[in-house]
């Protein structure tokens, strides 16, 4: 027996496409964000060591394969100039020469740290 699934509701975590669905097509769907109201917490075990000052820390996160281009943003990082930390946290058994190229900045000694999860 073939049947057809018809969605009852649609989402997006986007204004634009929100806008753009209301525009184009009288409809809006429901719009959930990215993100959550959370309440600080110390650094734990992990990010003590960093010992970066409150807004005075960039974080990349996500799994550190090629198609993230996290080397680029490591590149971009360096190439500021900042006295801020960047902390990478993630992992993947082919990052190594991700972890080589943080580690290479002093393996968390200048400002350039790797998280491992």
């Amino acid at each position: 027996m073939a049947g057809t699934w018809v969605p009852t509701a649609y989402l997006t975590d986007s204004r634009a496409v929100q806008a753009y669905y209301r525009a184009h097509f009288k409809s809006e769907p429901a719009y959930i964000p990215y993100g959550s109201d959370v309440e600080p917490l110390p650094p734990g075990r992990y990010f003590a060591p960093v010992r970066a000052p409150a807004g005075r820390l960039h974080t990349v996160r996500g799994r550190l394969v090629p198609e993230n281009n996290v080397h680029h943003l490591l590149e971009a990082f360096r190439g500021l100039g900042t006295d801020k930390r960047c902390v990478v946290v993630g992992d993947a058994p082919y990052g190594r020469s991700l972890h080589c190229r943080i580690e290479g900045d002093g393996g968390g000694a200048g400002n350039l740290h790797r998280v491992p999860v």
